[in-house]
């Protein structure tokens, strides 16, 4: 079963905030299978140790992290 974690786009006034923003999202357990989507579009990220890092992520985007349990 597929568990997700979503991070919202920003809301408001996003005059304020970076352009771009880095997210490194760390899990308690190890993370085999997942899949990682912008805007509904795959994402390339780097990994580490239950560790899920994407770059380039814009206020207004998306981000989803679909993690297979």
């Amino acid at each position: 079963k597929d568990n997700v974690f979503i991070i919202n786009p920003a809301e408001g006034d996003i005059s304020l905030v970076p352009s771009e923003r880095t997210y490194t999202v760390c899990f308690e357990y190890d993370i085999d299978e997942y899949e990682v989507l912008v805007n509904g579009q795959k994402a390339e990220v780097q990994t580490g140790e239950n560790t899920v890092i994407i770059s380039g992520v814009k206020p207004t985007d998306k981000v989803e992290i679909r993690i297979n349990l």
